[in-house]
């Protein structure tokens, strides 16, 4: 496990709420992508879900700089409980089971196949 350092709630600057540790390149760098991954969590209940379709806040999350979302730099790292809390675990040791939407329950969405 890694601890990207101090946790953003330990100072009022709004730029220390951004993950300080990439999840894809690894540097210790601002990383204010937000990635909602399809694979469950290490800890229930501390990451991305949804309301509108009542899955459980149980998806594994991460977080990269820009220099990796411009070049696409798969992710090597999820975080391991809040986002804040900063540890990460290899993306490899996130559990083998998908985190997705019932897409039923989202009417919003159009299929690729149906648009015309």
């Amino acid at each position: 496990m890694i601890d990207s350092g101090r946790s953003a709630r330990q100072s009022g600057d709004v730029f220390e709420s951004y993950p300080r540790q990439c999840c894809a390149c690894g540097r210790r760098v601002r990383s204010r992508n937000i990635i909602t991954l399809h694979r469950k969590a290490p800890q229930p209940g501390k990451g991305w879900g949804c309301v509108q379709c009542k899955l459980p806040s149980d998806g594994a999350v991460a977080a990269i700089c820009d220099a990796c979302l411009e070049a696409n730099t798969p992710i090597q790292y999820a975080f391991d409980g809040y986002v804040l809390e900063g540890k990460l675990v290899p993306f490899s040791e996130l559990p083998d089971a998908p985190h997705e939407h019932n897409m039923k329950l989202h009417p919003e969405v159009v299929p690729a196949d149906a648009e015309g």
